[in-house]
């Protein structure tokens, strides 16, 4: 393939700059084979979205490969080091994927979202082996357009995909469009359940799921919402971060409680169930936006079991600014191993309006220890997620741009700092 381009990795703690030449369709070799940066793709684009680890070391890369206005799932299984075992295609012509889980009985679910006619996207999962083949799949979703976030493995089974919807039998008004949140129930032959209440929201709002949880009897749904709430004016339409739960059947209690200023706007993005290593609760990240216009990260945790009272359940609440710099929330990850606390992956934005995958560490009481930007001066990069290895080291997975205009996967293995050496 064609195409060479530069890449700086900046160090903000240290001040360090390490130059990278990379061609796609090769790997970056350096002198410590622990670290690399790899590309992944085919003609046309390949976008990294998820990351999964396998029980051997290796993972699933999980993305979509778009070629003259056809887009796929594209899925990758690599080795530790991060060479190609296979490659796969899934999925129509107009999938984009968006999550990969493994499942209870040793497989995984990817989900996507697709374009089933005009002004109606809808919600796909595919159930996969390992190796990449497919068990079986379902498409679902409302008459208008279902943004699907993320999916869910339940205990029995089943699955939960979370997003925001146009559509919403009760409540959605035609002329002030807005959205709702969706929650939507399948079991484990991925039927969906016909007495599961799907959708949630009042007119006018802005509100969306990102994630949910099993929690006993009952599942936690994390979000936003542009809705009144104790504390915040008449006629504040900021959006804020939320929380609640459902019961068995769908239904929302009134239990809704929120995070966040109340002159800001901040959207979820990446919600985690804490490891008990790090206290258990619910780490929140977000982005925000200010009443001055500033765009930054915004993490929350709350601790466990969840009262749904902010003042009881809020453990931190904090905006992540690091040198005033533009960045929007990708993912977020728990770290054990090297220094306990949190990984936060985020899109730098430049001035240029180019994209820079951006990671910040943050200790239990999210207090920024470094951070990381990866990519280069003229091209368009982005995160798709990140994860820490049972030795400390860190994985990010994301996009590049490269010569040409053309758009790869790509996979860094970096130190615990975030470095591609020691």
């Amino acid at each position: 393939m064609k195409g060479m381009k530069f890449w700086s990795v900046v160090l903000c703690v240290l001040g360090m700059l390490v130059a990278v030449a990379c061609e796609t369709g090769s790997n970056t070799e350096f002198p410590d084979a622990s670290y690399f940066m790899k590309l992944y793709g085919r003609d046309g684009n390949q976008i990294g979205v998820d990351i999964e680890p396998l029980n051997d070391g290796g993972f699933l890369l999980l993305g979509s490969t778009q070629q003259n206005n056809d887009s796929r799932i594209f899925l990758v299984n690599v080795s530790a080091e991060g060479s190609v075992i296979n490659e796969t295609t899934l999925g129509g012509f107009s999938d984009q994927a968006r999550d990969i889980e493994s499942t209870l009985d040793g497989n995984f679910v990817i989900l996507s979202v697709f374009q089933n006619g005009v002004e109606n996207l809808d919600v796909k999962l595919i159930r996969i082996r390992p190796d990449g083949t497919k068990i079986d799949s379902v498409i679902y979703g409302s008459p208008n357009n279902d943004n699907a976030r993320t999916v869910t493995p339940i205990s029995d089974g089943g699955f939960i995909v979370t997003g925001e919807t146009q559509f919403d039998e009760a409540d959605f008004d035609p002329d002030a469009p807005a959205f709702n949140i969706f929650h939507y129930r399948f079991d484990g032959n991925l039927v969906a359940d016909p007495n599961w209440d799907e959708y949630y929201g009042e007119r006018g709002e802005n509100d969306g799921a990102t994630k949910a949880f099993e929690v006993g009897g009952s599942y936690y749904i994390f979000g936003h919402s542009s809705r009144p709430h104790g504390g915040k004016p008449s006629g504040n339409t900021k959006i804020h971060l939320q929380y609640y739960s459902v019961g068995i059947g769908g239904d929302a209690d009134e239990n809704i409680t929120f995070l966040g200023e109340v002159n800001d706007d901040t959207r979820s993005v990446s919600v985690i169930n804490a490891p008990t290593d790090l206290g258990g609760g619910f780490v929140i990240l977000g982005t925000k936006t200010t009443s001055s216009g500033a765009v930054t990260l915004h993490i929350s945790k709350i601790r466990e079991p969840v009262v749904f009272d902010r003042t009881a359940d809020e453990l931190f609440d904090e905006s992540i600014s690091i040198e005033g710099r533009t960045l929007e929330a990708v993912a977020v990850a728990p770290t054990t191993v090297s220094s306990r606390g949190y990984l936060l992956l985020g899109n730098e934005v430049r001035s240029t309006g180019s994209r820079n995958i951006f990671i910040t560490k943050i200790d239990q009481s999210a207090i920024p220890e470094w951070s990381v930007s990866l990519g280069s001066e003229e091209e368009d990069d982005q995160g798709g997620n990140v994860l820490e290895l049972s030795d400390g080291r860190i994985m990010v997975l994301g996009t590049v741009e490269i010569g040409d205009n053309q758009r790869k996967m790509v996979l860094f293995k970096l130190n615990s700092e975030g470095r591609l050496q020691e």
